[in-house]
């Protein structure tokens, strides 16, 4: 074996601790996980432009508190009740409630209305 010299330095890590250099690796997935729940949330309610930015932030830590696993000892129902007061807070649920988007169509009523009019001259 050769001796190292006093000059030979170890080599630097090449990423701080904690951070992965696997794009695809578990934190982007939570990650993703994360961001497809706020955007589910949201999506009834104009979507994600329709919120503020501090809105969306506590969207994203109940997306957190959602997609992770509770450690032991920890109490599911208060995360549950942590994650619907943070909804109710921004308006998706109970509360002061968001307006909700309208469709791009006709309401079934206008298209019913159009397609068998009253006086039976509907189109067939």
């Amino acid at each position: 074996m050769s001796e190292q010299t006093a000059g030979q330095k170890r080599p630097e890590h090449l990423w701080p601790k904690g951070v992965s250099g696997n794009p695809q690796g578990p934190k982007a997935a939570r990650q993703a996980r994360c961001e497809a729940k706020v955007a589910d949330w949201t999506k009834p309610h104009g979507g994600v432009e329709a919120f503020t930015p501090a809105e969306l932030d506590l969207l994203r830590k109940a997306a957190d508190l959602y997609t992770r696993r509770p450690k032991p000892g920890e109490d599911r129902a208060k995360t549950a009740n942590t994650i619907r007061q943070i909804l109710a807070q921004v308006g998706i649920v109970s509360g002061r409630r968001r307006e909700i988007a309208e469709p791009a169509g006709p309401s079934l009523a206008d298209y019913i209305a159009q397609r068998y009019p009253a006086d039976g001259d509907g189109a067939a």
